[in-house]
Formats: C-alpha cells, structure tokens, sequence
C-alpha cells in the first residue's frame, strides 16, 4: 500500500459504525417512547396561557408600529424639540450637539 493512499476499508468501517451508533440511539428513543405510551405525533397541547395583561400583545405585522417608532425616533434625533418648554430645556440635533462638544474639547472647556 502506498503511503498516501486513503484507507478505504477503515473508513468505511468508522462510517459503518457512526451509522450504527445513530440507528441504535434512533432505536432506543422510539422504544422509550413507546414504552411510555406516547402517541404518534407526540403529546396533544393545551390552549397555551393567556397574556397577561400589563405585557404587550404580538402583532401579526408589526411593521407599520416600528416605522412610525423608527420616524419618531429619527425626529428626535434630527430635529429641534422642547423636553421641557417650561423649564426651557430643549434638544437639538445629534449633529449640531456633536459639534458644539467637539469644538468645546478642542477649545479646553470641559463642560
């Protein structure tokens, strides 16, 4: 035999073997199963819990919901709003805010 040649008889054996292995698990668990009396097609499900309350419903298309959060959420971001107009605390854009910062650090101020 050559030395770079492939020994065919001992893999198939290793293939044989792991195939064994998975048929005898395959044939232990259906026999448990069996021996359990478990239905074909497993267990029936009971009604599954109702929600509660104070937790979200799922929605069959959420999409709509989450474009207008992701609108609403980009305003806030983008835009000029008040937080709190009585106290005058406004937001401004992440851009403008970013600069504004930038240019304290590069002048020294910290705050």
């Amino acid at each position: 035999m050559r030395d770079d040649a492939l020994p065919v008889a001992k893999l198939l054996a290793a293939a044989g073997a792991c195939a064994g292995a998975i048929a005898l698990a395959v044939a232990v668990v259906l026999l448990i199963l069996h021996l359990r009396r478990v239905p074909t097609g497993g267990l029936p499900v009971a009604a599954p819990p109702p929600l509660a309350a104070d937790q979200p419903m799922l929605e069959p298309a959420p999409q709509p919901d989450l474009a207008s959060y992701q609108a609403a959420k980009r305003g806030a971001l983008h835009g000029l709003g008040w937080v709190d107009a009585a106290s005058g605390v406004a937001h401004i854009p992440i851009e403008s805010a970013m600069a504004m910062r930038a240019a304290a650090v590069a002048s020294g101020a910290s705050r």
